[in-house]
């Protein structure tokens, strides 16, 4: 039992999954195709690292993750000074940018 919702009944139409052709991608990396694209360094590498998000637990500016760090004191050593850490690995392009509360090493 449900609501119809003015859907139709049958079969969904799904196409197929869309890849990028290399005049696409070749477009994509040049400086010279007036787009904004200057962060695509930094966009792509954020979709790949998903483990910023899922272990860093918290992300953005140093000042935000501060306040996070700030706000949960109690879960972190008494050595430790402050919250932001700089991201490595595949990070670096938002090196000095981005910044998260755990300082992930390994695979990242």
């Amino acid at each position: 039992m449900g609501l119809a919702l003015g859907r139709k009944g049958g079969r969904a139409d799904v196409g197929t999954p869309r890849h990028a052709t290399r005049n696409e991608a070749e477009t994509l990396e040049s400086g010279d195709n007036e787009t904004v694209l200057a962060d695509l360094g930094m966009a792509g590498m954020l979709g790949k690292r998903i483990r910023y998000f899922t272990d860093g637990a918290v992300i953005g500016s140093k000042e935000f993750v501060n306040e996070a760090f700030a706000g949960a004191r109690e879960r972190f050593s008494r050595k430790r000074k402050d919250g932001a850490r700089r991201m490595r690995g595949s990070g670096k392009a938002a090196a000095g940018v981005l910044w998260s509360v755990r300082d992930l090493r390994v695979g990242i």
